[in-house]
């Protein structure tokens, strides 16, 4: 199953899954091979629910927010915008 193309539901369900065959006593590498992923991800599954709990199999936001991606503050905006109001007048 490609994880890529299931909800974020459905993939957080599968990580806990996957936590509760390791905390059953099941190899990490059996899980793997169960859900046809990469050991290293079970690891991190593990890894995360180790440190975090539950909380850490959900699906973390990725990327910049949208205010990081501001190339000028926002007087800077102002004074183009004004440049621009006086050569188009």
């Amino acid at each position: 199953m490609d994880l890529r193309k299931v909800s974020s539901e459905v993939r957080e369900a599968i990580r806990k899954r996957g936590v509760a065959k390791i905390k059953s006593g099941k190899e990490k590498g059996k899980v793997a091979e169960m859900f046809d992923v990469p050991n290293k991800t079970v690891t991190n599954w593990w890894k995360r629910y180790s440190t975090e709990g539950n909380k850490g199999l959900k699906e973390k936001k990725r990327g910049r927010k949208s205010e990081d991606c501001k190339l000028l503050s926002d007087t800077q905006e102002v004074a183009i915008q004004k440049m621009h109001v006086a050569t188009n007048a």
